[in-house]
This record gives structure tokens, sequence and C-alpha cells, in this order.
């Protein structure tokens, strides 16, 4: 396997991943113009996610899949390290849950579907997806070969397709409404661990098979026409209002591939630890969202920082990232303190 420090492209991207979630929960070009702001953050940015997962499977899973190690420690560091990151962030969210009313009344079926599925705020269903993916492969990950798994990673992102941009493909057929609508019950969305996470996190295992990485020229020609089918395919079913939810497209796949085949061909290193950054901008700027509009409201800049969503965009970017950095310089500083 590839050293850390030798694929620095993965860590610029996921730092660029986690603005493009920023992107997508706060619409930067709402204000400006709404198909611009459509196909920017429903359509583009969902390219943020797939390449976490895809960085996961990249360097996770690999060994338990071809290898067949029964060294099982670095998929319990990351287990372990995923579920406290789970159990920080829903600490850190709780208040919020308890003065939105969240909990009131919640059933112990509902409390679950928000834990396992769901996440406990809008933007942590990511951490729980990233368990299940993972737990799921590994569990009969060895007992299958990497084109029986990719083949059933299609299948349940098919399944979850259509449950999501292309839901109302199959809305006008009762049997079929009735079982997604079953589905429903037990899951908000079908963006989740099970139908989501596995067929880019199968990716990300892929990609360490491809030992020759294409010509950059054609990876790139293949990202632009890949990206371009995208925003053709999500501005479509947009135009016919087929969408349940905007996060999976049939274009996504192959997308993924060349961006991730692309970022590879970068090797030089990063010098800050931009990987616990973009972990901390994508696990805080909901906060900063608020933080932001209760100071424009203070200062009375709502013109500039709420209203202008392109502005806001910037000062929820610029508050994530410092917060971020600061939370990277501390721990830094204390894992030194520990060694010496």
């Amino acid at each position: 396997m590839e050293k850390r420090e030798q694929l620095g492209g993965l860590d610029y991207c996921k730092i660029v991943a986690a603005l493009l979630v920023v992107m997508i929960h706060t619409s930067p070009l709402s204000s400006i113009n709404s198909n611009a702001d459509f196909i920017l953050t429903r359509i583009i940015a969902r390219v943020a996610v797939p390449f976490f997962f895809m960085v996961t499977g990249y360097f996770v899973l690999p060994q338990y899949l071809f290898q067949q190690s029964k060294d099982f420690q670095s998929l319990h560091r990351f287990m372990k390290k995923t579920s406290l990151l789970y159990i920080v962030a829903i600490l850190i969210y709780l208040p919020i849950n308890i003065y939105a009313g969240q909990f009131t009344g919640i059933r112990v079926l509902d409390l679950l579907r928000m834990l396992i599925f769901d996440g406990t705020f809008y933007h942590l269903w990511y951490l729980p997806a990233s368990l299940l993916g993972v737990y799921v492969i590994c569990r009969i990950g060895s007992k299958l070969s990497l084109k029986a798994w990719m083949c059933i990673s299609i299948i349940l992102y098919m399944i979850g397709l259509f449950g999501d941009s292309y839901y109302g493909v199959i809305a006008e057929n009762e049997i079929l409404r009735m079982v997604y609508n079953v589905m429903f019950s037990i899951f908000s969305y079908t963006r989740n661990g099970l139908f989501y996470a596995p067929i880019f996190l199968v990716m990300g295992v892929g990609m360490q098979q491809i030992r020759k990485p294409g010509k950059k020229n054609l990876i790139l020609a293949g990202l632009i026409v890949s990206t371009g089918l995208m925003i053709a395919e999500g501005m479509t079913l947009h135009h016919f209002g087929l969408q349940r939810h905007d996060s999976m497209y049939l274009a996504l796949l192959p997308c993924m591939f060349f961006l991730f085949q692309l970022m590879l061909s970068i090797k030089k290193a990063p010098k800050k630890s931009l990987r616990i950054i973009s972990t901390w901008i994508y696990i805080i700027h909901p906060i900063m969202i608020i933080v932001v509009r209760g100071a424009a409201k203070v200062l009375h800049l709502e013109a500039l920082l709420i209203d202008n969503s392109l502005l806001h965009y910037i000062a929820v970017c610029i508050a994530s990232g410092c917060f971020a950095i600061l939370l990277e310089w501390f721990m830094t500083r204390k894992k030194e303190k520990v060694i010496l």
C-alpha cells in the first residue's frame, strides 16, 4: 500500500469535499440564481460524501478483502475512532436537539433510527453510514470476490436510487411505493450505510488494484464528461419533479471513479494535517451557520451575512476553518505533551 504521505491529493480533496458539504447546507448561489445554485449544491457538490467513503475504503478495507487478514486491529481502530467521533458529535449537538424539541415524545424506535441510519443531526448520518457500511462489507467480505461485492453494491445502490433521485419513477406503482414506504418507516432516506455507502467503499477498495492509473489527460476528460452527464441527469430529474431527495445519481459512479483517479495522481503532501481539519469542518459547520446568523443579527449585518447567500457561505467557511485549525493545533500540542 502506498504511504499516506505520498497521497497528498486525497487530503487536499478532503478539504474541498468538506467545503462542498458546507455549500450543500448554505446554498451560496440561492440569492443569485436558483438554477445555478441547484447545479452547484444539489448535483456537483454531491461528490463530497462519496469521496469520504472512497478514502475509507481505500485505506481501511483492502487487507480484509484481498489479503483476508486475520489481524483486525486496524479495523477495530477505525470502528472505535469513528464511533467515538460520532458520540462526541452527538453530544455537541444534543443541546440544539433539545432546544429544537427534536427529542420531545420520541419513541425508542425513532431514537434507534436516528442513531443507526439518520444521524441525530442533519449532517451526522455520514458517521453511522460509515460504521454500518464497513461492518457489512467486512462481515462477509472475505467470502466474496471484489467483482461479487461490486455487483452486490451496485444492486444496493440501484435500490437506493429509486428511493432517492428516481423515486418518481416508481411512485406510481402501488406495490413498489408500499415497499419503499415500509423502508422509509425504518430510515428516512436510502442514502445510508446499506444502500449508499457500500458502492463507494468498494470502489475505494478497487482503486488499490489499479496499479497504473491512466493518463492524466484521459482521466480529466472522463471527469469532465461524467460531470456533464451528472448535471444533465440531475437537471432532467429536477425538471420532471422525480426526486424525493438528490444525493444519488447514476452518473455519480463514473464521476467518482475519475475524480479519485485524478486525486491519486497528486503526490505532494500537505504541510498540515488536513485530514483532521476537514473532519472538524464537517462536524462543526452547522454550529457555525447558527453562529454566523446570530452574529449577523446582533451586528445588524443581516443584509451582508444572511441575505447575501455567497457571503453567508464564505463567512461560515472561514468560521468553520478557523475553529478546525485551532482544534487541530490544540490536539497536536496535546499529543506532543503526552509523547514528551
